[in-house]
């Protein structure tokens, strides 16, 4: 076997056997304003400093995409969600673990009821949706920054995932599905009962209700 053959074939071996690229860590966050806390100062709050030390916290030590939406919080819909993205688990934990992890984590009390909001881990989809569970039906996709993503919260317990999405993630919580969807960014879906997550910089535009955001790092 000369050199060229033997070059072309440890790269096609190469390309075979090549290991599948790591799937992000997700933390799907559901949360419920308190009820001593007025909208104002949800809102405020929110956009003064829950979501930049959100990012303060992890960027440059594992986060790799933060995609909080605020919603109206009526009928026991949920007042905000967030589809959060770590490098790993590990990096995760590691930031949890610092001191300003652990005061961020502490944090979110001062805005969300501590006894029905929480963060899911998103979980293989087996065709049927638990309440406080959520789910990931494209799990080899992580690639957010190259998507157009929306959120939609409704009654609906059926799924249908589009045909053209490449990446969706679910979360049922108090009878509401919450789903995070990606599009190709040559594509323009019906958004009229989705929330487009813009891609915006902190400070650069406050969220109110039923509008989002889409952090990339």
């Amino acid at each position: 076997m000369n050199m060229k053959k033997l070059v072309l074939l440890m790269l096609l071996v190469g390309n075979f056997y090549s290991p599948k690229s790591q799937a992000a860590y997700y933390r799907f966050w559901v949360g419920y304003k308190k009820e001593d806390v007025t909208q104002d100062h949800f809102q405020n709050g929110l956009n003064s400093s829950f979501f930049g030390e959100t990012i303060r916290v992890g960027k440059g030590k594992g986060l790799i995409s933060y995609q909080p939406a605020i919603l109206d919080g009526k009928g026991g819909k949920p007042s905000e969600v967030a589809l959060v993205a770590y490098e790993s688990v590990a990096k995760y934990n590691e930031i949890r673990n610092t001191p300003a992890g652990k005061a961020y984590g502490e944090m979110h009390w001062d805005y969300f009821d501590k006894t029905k909001s929480k963060s899911a881990v998103p979980e293989e989809f087996h065709g049927s949706l638990e309440d406080g569970h959520a789910y990931d039906l494209f799990p080899d996709f992580s690639s957010w920054k190259n998507a157009k993503t929306f959120v939609k919260v409704s009654k609906t317990k059926n799924i249908v995932s589009d045909s053209a999405l490449v990446g969706h993630l679910v979360a049922v919580s108090g009878g509401y599905t919450i789903e995070f969807l990606a599009y190709p960014t040559d594509l323009a879906p019906d958004t009229r009962s989705m929330i487009d997550l813009q891609s915006i910089s902190v400070g650069n535009r406050i969220i109110g209700i039923n509008q989002g955001a889409n952090f990339q790092f």
